[in-house]
């Protein structure tokens, strides 16, 4: 064999070998890329937390007035962020809770948020942390809330919150009086 063909069959090899690692490496990054995506969107968009809540809290507060019904009511962010993962999964989903809210006749409600801010529905019932949960009564008033990561444990969620027992409520800002929530 000649020194050119030995070197063509040398540059060719170099040639396959380049373009195997180029396209193992595209095929890698593609894959990298394509489960990035999976997970954003199946954790962010494609995961409903309490699918089984309404979430029209107007809707909840009619059949409230209509059945004489308290509501829970859950504002949360989309995509819902750790805190309010772990709220649903740890205190609201575990028993004896759902078993509490079917004994107390509670309607539910899930209020999909994007901002406090700038949410008409946040500023009507005085959200300003999320997840905030609040016990609406059957005229929409508010009879107890929680509030950011300090929304509650497994037990405290019957037992302080659903009960009534430990009522707490939305602070109002300095110098300003607080307005009645659910108007």
């Amino acid at each position: 064999m000649s020194e050119s063909s030995e070197s063509s069959q040398q540059r060719d090899a170099a040639c396959s070998k380049a373009g195997k690692d180029r396209l193992g490496k595209t095929v890698f990054v593609l894959l990298a890329v394509g489960i990035g995506l999976a997970v954003y969107f199946g954790y962010g968009r494609g995961q409903t937390l309490l699918p089984s809540w309404p979430t029209d809290i107007d809707q909840a507060l009619a059949q409230a007035k209509t059945e004489d019904r308290r509501i829970v009511a859950l504002f949360l962010t989309m995509p819902p962020d750790e805190t309010t993962v772990r709220l649903v999964h740890d205190t609201i989903s575990k028993e004896p809770n759902p078993q509490n809210l079917d004994k107390g006749r509670f309607l539910r409600v899930r209020v999909k948020v994007g901002s406090v801010a700038n949410d008409a529905t946040c500023k009507r019932f005085g959200v300003t942390r999320l997840p905030t949960l609040l016990i609406l009564g059957p005229d929409g008033k508010e009879l107890n809330r929680r509030e950011g990561s300090a929304t509650l444990g497994q037990m405290p969620f019957s037992e302080g919150f659903l009960d009534l027992k430990d009522v707490r409520k939305a602070e109002a800002p300095a110098g300003s009086p607080q307005g009645e929530p659910g108007r």
